[in-house]
């Protein structure tokens, strides 16, 4: 019988390791950074992971001491990377996902399968302390640096990325061929995203240009629509943010594609190209019109027309998780910039609060003032 690996040399070793969980599950402990962890089931079958009973005594004389670290926080990453690496275990209750930024468990309804087909109590907020999570280590992170303008923030965000093995580009053609073939079919538009405002037959010269002639074609994201459909900027009420292994970047063009045309809610769509995708936070973006119940079904759609191992265990920062790969964000009606730099804004602003508030709290106050949920900055205030 093999035996189980349960010592790890720190969490992102954990993350990439081929460890069975399953069996780890049932030894009921880990070591991770000379530190060792009780493994739990919630009530909702999630995993919890808290310090063993001597080394916790120990934190508590510390932290009376001023000497504490963060090995909450660590439990709460060992948790959420032995969560997504398990894989599906039943219907489960979505109350928060996963970040890259700041990784932390589930407590009892907080989903966290490989599955995005989860259910949800829509008449309830899910809970927000991953997200906030991300975001605090994010400002934190930005101070370290000695540069929290919203451009250093948004650095930092981008540079968050999957770790997987990019396509070769022996086959970029190829899949810019495939893209182009698409393009006009089934009442469908694919560009790339720098044409956005050109239309009509100036569209379709232009992108036919770039995509069979320009070397950098690959290396651009393109986006998918209904022919012929305008929206307002304040349609895009969220967006469904999603990363896949880029072997798997023709069938996400084709998902895409298929789910455009067919969903409604969906106002616009975009898939990172060959060469671009993974070396960016997000391999493909819906930005849709429905509310967090009306993605999850978009999420389970979206599964049903990948393979399970095409998706990536990676959420950006600030991102509320609706399973392996699939994450959610709303924005206000005044917002009309990325995720990614409306958050930088954000956090910019609660680094410039001079008050003598702690950082959390001045985050929940910035984003609260900016229109988001401070118990979880990934959706508005209603």
């Amino acid at each position: 019988m093999n035996s189980i690996q349960t010592r790890f040399s720190n969490v992102e070793a954990l993350r990439h390791s081929e460890v069975d969980v399953q069996a780890l599950k049932a030894h009921g402990q880990i070591e991770v950074g000379g530190k060792c962890y009780d493994i739990r089931a919630a009530a909702n079958n999630d995993l919890t992971v808290q310090r063993s009973d001597k080394q916790m005594a120990m934190s508590k004389f510390f932290k009376k001491a001023g000497l504490s670290g963060s090995s909450g926080s660590q439990s709460d990453q060992i948790a959420q990377v032995l969560n997504e690496k398990r894989g599906p275990s039943g219907p489960r209750l979505i109350r928060q996902g996963q970040t890259h930024l700041g990784r932390m468990p589930f407590n009892i309804e907080e989903g966290q399968g490989s599955s995005a087909a989860t259910s949800v109590q829509n008449s309830r907020l899910p809970n927000g302390r991953l997200v906030n999570s991300s975001i605090l280590q994010w400002a934190e992170k930005a101070k370290a640096n000695g540069n929290t303008s919203s451009s250093a923030l948004y650095r930092i965000y981008s540079k968050e990325l999957p770790r997987v093995e990019l396509l070769p580009r022996t086959e970029h053609r190829a899949c810019l061929a495939h893209m182009y073939k698409l393009n006009g079919k089934d009442g469908i538009s694919i560009w790339p995203q720098f044409l956005d405002g050109v239309r009509g037959v100036q569209l379709k010269h232009d992108t036919k240009v770039f995509m069979m002639d320009n070397p950098k074609a690959a290396d651009e994201f393109y986006k998918i629509e209904r022919s012929g459909t305008q929206f307002p900027d304040e349609a895009v009420k969220a967006r469904l943010t999603i990363n896949v292994k880029p072997q798997f970047q023709k069938a996400m063009v084709d998902a895409a594609v298929r789910l455009t045309a067919d969903r409604h809610d969906i106002i616009t769509a975009k898939v990172a190209g060959p060469a671009k995708i993974g070396t960016l936070t997000d391999a493909a973006v819906f930005y849709v019109s429905g509310d967090f119940s009306a993605a999850q079904t978009l999420a389970k759609e979206l599964q049903a027309l990948l393979p399970d191992d095409a998706f990536i265990n990676h959420t950006p920062a600030g991102m509320q998780s609706m399973g392996k790969g699939l994450c959610y964000a709303e924005r206000t009606s005044q917002d009309r910039t990325s995720h990614g730099m409306s958050r930088a804004s954000i956090i910019e602003s609660a680094l410039a609060d001079t008050s003598r508030s702690s950082l959390e709290k001045k985050l929940r106050n910035a984003f609260k003032s900016a229109g988001y949920n401070p118990d979880n900055p990934a959706f508005r205030l209603e």
